[in-house]
């Protein structure tokens, strides 16, 4: 008979410990196996260990060995004292706080007894077993967490943290594990990562949590030692690391996996300490339509709001703005991720060079801190086109199918990839493109009544601009606020870089110049979604308002072509060591964003409230205080953001109604207010302050302005109906 080895760490456990080792006694081991436990006390101080010994002496029928420490180690230091005293074939490991379930023993054991595992994950988020509900937070930390390390270790597991956690015995016992308190499951899950060969399953579990007050003790701190242990054993190992089928997993690449981390966890800071939304405008209203897509099913299948990005968005809307900015963060994380990876692929020198890129582009962070769609699309194309990369041409053509219920300039991309795929005699795979299309059309026929809608309902498709136009180089020009001025530098580097090399590849036969891949999936792309918005606005069609913040779309591009200016630069200069360029380009790089130049960070405009929103808090706050009832009347206004100041449904056409310019149109009840302000008022609702003033059927009770960013004063107006 195979032997199972149960190890359980104790820390002041006095009243869950007996029930735990019932429990464990109960379960009636399949598989021809029987048990042995080793406890370790960790130096409880409330009489744990005599309430072990006793046991122990009760039931001399179990097989239980006992070891205590003198001081307290943590988690990890109980289970390397318990590994070397085992005997078992197998090894477990069991927490004594009742949080996981014994009962669950036999799932755990079966893909290893049958020899298809050498180590099996439990997870609390997968299966139908029982699941206590508790804190909403801790689950979103345990998520991050797994996260990061499957982005490490290449694994797929949902749910690194947990307790439970089974070992063929050689296995545990040949690793050297340096982690004592909680790193231990990082720590664990990074090496078994590394061992070529190993088998790893995971199975659904129960899970019984504990509340602080019935005695839980993991806290923050362990969560940042955990992202330290992540980094620890994964990305700055010298051990020997795991080789997955393209070696992409090494510590040399650790810059750019700390890179993400740094990014993540600015962001988050920057989520409670940046009060802005990006801006006062379509930030907020796409904000809006996913909050309220729970209640109003049509906002998943409205082409201005973006049917896939209200999706994948409303859940985190319903915590308000400050989710709305964490979905955007962990948007952004993943984008460096794949940019990252899509750089490997194409074999950029470097590749780490080339999410710094997209991390010091100033409007990467602007706009993550908001709740415009540009992340993930940003996301969604280079994932997508990283699945080309691998030769994933199914999945990455179905997923890329999707990007124009993102933004519409998602059409732009299919066209170049429809001509990628046909350049490349792939014609099997270009009706793929369209499935994006047939899927929303038949999911949105049932609000629409209409398979088309997708096309007939584009506020995009018109051949004017209700914004006018610009200039032929309002883009060019513009580039360095979204970038900065040296990244445009070396951009123009990487596309010299490119014109040379597709001259070698096609005027002077050198097929291995530049990629196929390259030329069409970066600088293709890249090329057509420049050109196409520049002649949108320069032309004044399809709605083009000149936004540059739509470059964020295609920043993934832009820092791989960045990446290929710099090192071009590099090899091109004949006066200056390479080296020397290479620590200058990135100081400059890192540093511009926060040199308070032009086109720098500018904390008040960027990440703060806009003037007109600052005036609307405290207009918002003076109808709050004067009247208390005043959710019972109508609002009227055209800014978006007094809908959440004011804290009023958008959509609930009984509460708020738009402005328009024939004021008699509107049925105005009596007590009801107007609020006017002067720039959404005037241009989308078409209502000029005069024409309230000068209404003797309005009262204005309050007049608030708020200096303007760029000189003048922001004004805004409260008026009600007499």
């Amino acid at each position: 008979m195979k032997k199972l080895s149960i190890i359980i760490p104790v820390f002041n456990e006095c009243t869950t410990i007996i029930p735990i080792l019932e429990k464990i006694n109960s379960v009636d081991l399949q598989y021809d196996l029987y048990k042995e436990i080793i406890i370790v006390d960790d130096a409880s101080t409330d009489g744990t260990a005599t309430i072990i010994h006793q046991y122990i002496k009760s039931n001399p029928d179990q097989e239980i060995q006992f070891f205590q420490h003198q001081q307290n180690t943590g988690k990890g230091g109980c289970i390397h004292t318990a590994i070397k005293y085992i005997k078992g074939d197998y090894i477990l490991i069991q927490d004594a706080d009742l949080e996981y379930d014994p009962a669950d023993y036999n799932a755990l054991l079966q893909p290893m007894t049958e020899g298809n595992a050498d180590v099996v994950y439990g997870s609390r988020f997968i299966g139908g077993r029982p699941h206590r509900i508790l804190f909403f937070w801790h689950s979103i930390g345990n998520k991050l967490l797994s996260f990061f390390s499957n982005m490490l270790t290449n694994l797929n597991l949902t749910d690194m943290e947990n307790g439970y956690k089974l070992f063929r015995a050689n296995i545990l016992k040949s690793i050297s594990l340096k982690e004592k308190r909680f790193g231990f499951e990082p720590e664990i899950t990074a090496k078994i990562a590394k061992i070529p060969g190993i088998k790893i399953y995971e199975i659904g579990i129960a899970y019984y949590g504990r509340t602080y007050e019935e005695g839980k003790k993991i806290n923050w701190k362990d969560g940042m030692r955990a992202v330290y242990s992540i980094l620890k054993y994964n990305a700055f190992s010298k051990e020997k690391t795991f080789q997955s089928n393209t070696n992409l997993f090494h510590y040399k690449n650790a810059p750019a996996y700390l890179l993400m981390l740094l990014f993540f966890i600015a962001g988050i800071v920057l989520i409670f300490t940046a009060k802005g939304t990006g801006d006062e405008g379509d930030s907020v209203m796409h904000y809006l339509f996913a909050r309220h897509s729970w209640q109003y099913p049509e906002h998943f299948f409205n082409q201005w709001a973006k049917p896939l990005y209200v999706l994948i968005a409303s859940p985190f809307a319903q915590m308000g703005m400050y989710g709305i900015k964490l979905f955007n963060v962990i948007v952004s994380t993943l984008t460096l991720y794949f940019t990252f990876r899509s750089a490997q692929k194409l074999n950029v020198p470097y590749p780490w060079l080339v999410p710094l890129c997209v991390v010091f582009a100033p409007f990467l962070m602007i706009v993550t801190l908001s709740g415009l769609t540009e992340p993930l699309f940003a996301l969604w194309m280079i994932s997508g086109i990283y699945f080309l990369l691998q030769r994933k041409y199914v999945g990455g053509l179905l997923w890329l199918s999707l990007l124009p219920f993102l933004r519409s300039e998602g059409l732009i991309i299919l066209s170049v990839i429809f001509v990628y795929l046909f350049y490349k005699k792939m014609f099997k795979y270009i009706p793929l493109l369209a499935i994006g299309h047939l899927v929303y059309g038949f999911a949105g026929y049932f609000i629409h009544h209409d398979f088309l809608w997708v096309f007939k309902t584009l506020s995009y498709a018109v051949l004017t601009s209700a914004y006018g136009q610009g200039t032929w180089g309002y883009f060019y020009h513009s580039m360095p606020e979204v970038i900065g001025k040296v990244l445009c530098f070396f951009l123009i580097f990487g596309l010299v870089y490119g014109v040379i090399q597709l001259a070698r590849k096609y005027l002077y036969s050198q097929k291995n110049a530049i990629s196929v891949d390259e030329v069409f999936l970066v600088y293709g792309i890249f090329a057509a979604y420049f050109i196409g918005h520049t002649a949108f606005w320069a032309l004044g069609i399809f709605n083009s308002f000149g936004l540059i913040r739509v470059m964020v779309g295609v920043l993934p591009l832009i820092a791989i072509i960045c990446a290929r200016g710099f090192n071009f630069f590099g090899s091109i200069s004949t006066t200056i060591p390479y080296k020397f360029i290479v620590y200058i380009g990135l100081v400059l790089i890192m540093a511009y964003p926060f040199l308070g130049r032009k086109y720098s960070f500018n904390w008040q405009w960027h990440f703060s409230l806009k003037p007109d929103q600052v005036a609307e808090d405290r207009l918002a706050s003076y109808v709050k205080k004067n009247y208390a009832n005043y959710k019972e009347h109508v609002f009227y206004y055209e800014a978006c953001y007094i809908s959440v100041t004011f804290g009023i449904n958008h959509f609930d056409t009984a509460k708020h109604k738009r402005l328009f310019s024939t004021l008699d149109k509107n049925n105005f009840q009596k007590g009801s207010f107007i609020v006017w302000d002067d720039w959404f008022a005037p241009v989308e609702g078409r209502v000029e302050e005069d024409q309230l003033l000068n209404d003797a059927r309005f009262e204005l009770l309050k007049t608030d302005e708020e200096p303007g960013f760029w000189g003048g004063k922001i004004r805004v107006n409260l008026f009600r109906v007499k």
